[in-house]
């Protein structure tokens, strides 16, 4: 599943007090496109030269994957979002100017242990690729081409293996 994060840049300036700017969005699992209750979002104000930052400020997202943090100063920021379960999401640069809000969507990511071998059909055992077909899931129709696929079945999960070796009986 393709991983994509959206920045959208809103000029308010009726919405925002003081001449600061704001963050809010929404956190997802990219893999079940639901919302990640409860993520912690941290934003860490980068000092400039000669400057002092005011350091960080951390919100959680509610149990719909919503966040807002407010009266953000001017300046450049980086953002690390964070749940149980997930890998970090960071944005090392989002520049902030005032009257700005940025409405941030995060996919969230759960690593699987198959990830690693998902383009390569190396057998982890034998470390060959001769004896080695790729797993094919749901219901088959027609004949089975058993030589060249491994039919694992219908009941497919969020991390399933994507290969299997022959030789070694091992999927991966």
């Amino acid at each position: 599943m393709k991983i994509f994060t959206t920045i959208l840049i809103l000029f308010v300036s009726n919405i925002i007090v003081a001449q600061t700017a704001s963050l809010f969005g929404k956190i997802i699992d990219s893999r079940k496109a639901e919302p990640v209750p409860f993520a912690a979002i941290t934003i860490n104000h980068q000092a400039q030269k000669g400057l002092s930052g005011w350091g960080s400020k951390t919100t959680n997202a509610d149990d719909k994957g919503w966040f807002r943090i407010d009266s953000l100063k001017e300046g450049d920021y980086s953002i690390i979002i964070t749940a149980v379960g997930y890998l970090a999401k960071t944005y090392p640069v989002i520049t902030f100017k005032k009257d700005t809000v940025i409405l941030l969507e995060a996919d969230l990511y759960v690593p699987c242990k198959y990830d690693d071998k998902k383009n390569d059909p190396t057998c982890p055992k034998c470390h060959k690729k001769n004896k080695v077909v790729p797993i094919v899931y749901g219901l088959p129709v027609g004949e089975l081409d058993e030589d060249n696929y491994y039919y694992a079945g219908c009941e497919i999960s969020l991390c399933d293996p994507n290969w299997y070796c022959k030789r070694d009986k091992t999927k991966f």
